[in-house]
């Protein structure tokens, strides 16, 4: 019984940090990550640092795998 108590307070302590952070899936944080990653690209400077433009693509192609399957659902 001491272990299973002790599995519902970390698990509900895990809820709660979960909660304060937004949950583990924020859709509209990640959709506005994803516009304003889409601002930078455009602008034209973008592939001036080659190193932190294929961060960012990546970044983009990490988020854009998450979200879009939710605009086709």
């Amino acid at each position: 019984n001491e272990e299973v108590f002790a599995l519902k307070a970390t698990l509900q302590d895990l809820k709660d940090k979960l909660q304060e952070k937004g949950g583990i899936f924020d859709l509209a944080s990640q959709e506005q990550e994803v516009e304003a990653i889409n601002r930078k690209m455009a602008a034209a400077d973008f592939w001036d640092c080659q190193s932190e433009a294929q961060t960012t693509v990546e970044r983009l192609k990490i988020l854009k795998k998450v979200v879009e399957p939710w605009h086709h659902a």
